[in-house]
């Protein structure tokens, strides 16, 4: 065994030294390492050296005998082997010089190199960290961000220092990009993510969490008082006009307030109830601040619970139309009915539609309502003219949300297809709110409708202020009188002189005249007095499941 090792060990040192012969007698081949460098000059210098003295000695010998003159060649052979030495010499440290040289350089550019991408690596690492922690559309930190930093605040926080968030969210934003496009929507959080990040000095914090909503921390010392005096005075200043090409919107916020540590002990216990006070800040009429309290909590979860179960609802058909007959004046018979939408829940019992018909306009949830009642009222028109009631029409309310998305015209006239359904039986009933919010894009809507064959009823008129102007720029074909007008026109006489203007004017330009509400034979007699077409309320008979209408 020991044998083997030797003979192995001297395998290796022969082939080593092979090698390291062919690497030094390699034309052209560049040294592998100093030794090789080295030894190639010391050879190359030993080998010119041997040949010179063998040589010079031989050419001396062959071209005389003469000691003298041998000697003196002797020293001009000398000096002349210095010189040539000097220039071989010269030669070879020019090229290892030049190698060196050229090593150095290849170095400075493989570091030049490194350097740029080690550059460009720190800088997409903080691309890569701006685009983590911070929003697209407004380029302020994001909700990410914004928790680290709270919960960073938390740790931090001495017992002198006070540490409250501010939820805020932009009030109507849903509705300008519905109306006005994604494209405005995005430029209008732009312009406010500006406004932020200008008006929220540290050691105040500011972020966009998402969609139109908004984070603030308020870190400092001081009192409760101090503190709100603090975010009210920030709030106030966050409100701003933003034009947007030739639109100007006035842009309000609705704020919900949380304090460390009496609100939460986490980010999420404090994102919570401060979203929560800001859901109860807009359920409240919006533009303002609510500081969180347990009963917000409880009210926003009892919304909660009542939203998912009317979303159920809605999937599974558990609501219901009731019909209000709208008697015609002239003949005194049933002319046609308003479609109305009840909800009986399993547990609470018949919930009241302006507890639950809210909830869905705020939630998004009234879309969805408006096309279960348009597909219960088409059903229901058949089931009506089986039974021989075949001069029914039916009035359906639409919404504002409704009306002016993108879809409502396809998807209503591809439900009519399917259902069989002609469009002159049908009227439509729209409120004032709808055309404050987009005259424009309602308009348009409405004489789709009309081309269809849809009448268009104006519901609620009498509530606006500007409810005339409608009469010339809205194709209606319909005014219904809202209830709170016609109760008064018994007692004031003011109010049945604007009754009878109305009238007369609705008529010059052939627009049918509704009052809504009546509930005595006083109204009822007064509204025939001033030429109103239409009437319903509980003098005529009130709203009833869909067997009973023939009663009526």
């Amino acid at each position: 065994m020991t044998t083997e090792a030797n003979n192995q060990r001297g395998k290796s040192t022969m082939s080593r030294f092979f090698d390291f012969v062919k690497a030094l007698f390699t034309p052209g081949s560049k040294p592998q390492s100093p030794v090789i460098a080295t030894s190639r000059i010391i050879i190359l210098y030993a080998v010119i050296g041997i040949v010179w003295l063998y040589m010079s000695d031989r050419i001396l010998l062959w071209m005389t005998d003469n000691l003298v003159s041998i000697v003196h060649m002797q020293v001009a052979k000398a000096f002349a082997y210095v010189i040539v030495t000097a220039f071989m010499f010269y030669l070879i440290v020019y090229h290892q010089i030049k190698l060196l040289f050229e090593s150095i350089d290849s170095i400075h550019a493989v570091n030049t190199i490194l350097d740029q991408k080690n550059a460009d690596l720190q800088q997409m690492e903080r691309h890569l960290y701006h685009l983590a922690y911070h929003s697209r559309e407004t380029n302020l930190p994001n909700k990410l961000w914004f928790e680290n930093t709270i919960n960073e605040l938390i740790q931090q926080r001495t017992s002198d220092q006070k540490l409250a968030i501010v939820i805020l969210d932009i009030d109507h934003f849903n509705d300008i990009n519905e109306m006005k496009g994604h494209i405005v929507g995005d430029t209008l959080l732009h312009l406010i993510g500006e406004m932020f990040d200008k008006k929220v000095q540290e050691p105040h914090v500011a972020a966009h969490l998402g969609a139109d909503e908004f984070g603030l921390a308020f870190f400092q010392s001081g009192g409760h008082d101090a503190m709100m005096h603090v975010i009210h005075e920030v709030f106030d200043t966050l409100k701003h006009d933003y034009t947007i090409d030739d639109d100007t919107f006035e842009i309000t916020f609705s704020a919900g307030i949380a304090c460390h540590p009496g609100h939460g002990d986490t980010f999420l216990t404090l994102y919570r109830n401060a979203h929560s006070a800001m859901t109860t800040a807009k359920a409240k009429g919006k533009n303002q601040i609510i500081i969180f309290d347990e009963k917000s909590l409880l009210s926003r979860t009892e919304a909660t619970n009542l939203t998912n179960q009317l979303r159920k609802a809605i999937k599974h058909s558990d609501l219901m139309l009731h019909y209000q007959p709208i008697i015609n004046l002239k003949s005194g018979h049933m002319q046609f009915v308003e479609a109305l939408i009840r909800w009986t829940h399993p547990d609470r019992g018949n919930i009241p539609p302006l507890d639950f018909i809210p909830l869905a306009e705020k939630t998004g949830l009234i879309k969805d309502m408006d096309y279960w009642v348009f597909n219960a009222a088409f059903k229901q028109y058949h089931r009506w003219h089986e039974q021989g009631m075949k001069k029914m029409r039916i009035s359906i309310n639409v919404s504002a949300r409704t009306l002016v998305h993108p879809d409502f015209i396809p998807d209503l006239f591809k439900l009519m297809t399917k259902e069989q359904v002609q469009a002159k039986d049908f009227i439509i009933e729209i409120t004032e709110s709808i055309a404050i919010h987009d005259m424009k894009n309602c308009i348009n809507v409405l004489k789709k409708l009309k081309k269809k064959g849809f009448l268009i009823a104006l519901d609620d008129f009498g509530t606006g202020y500007s409810s005339l102007n409608y009469f010339r720029t809205l194709p209606i074909d319909q005014i219904k009188i809202d209830r709170s007008f016609i109760n008064k026109v018994v007692d004031v006489e003011e109010d049945r002189n604007i009754l009878e203007f109305i009238v007369l004017l609705a008529h010059r330009l052939k627009i049918e005249v509704v009052a809504e509400g009546v509930e005595d034979i006083k109204q009822d007699g007064i509204i025939r007095q001033y030429g109103v077409d239409f009437a319903q309320g509980y003098f005529y008979g009130r709203p009833v499941p869909a067997s009973e209408i023939a009663n009526q």
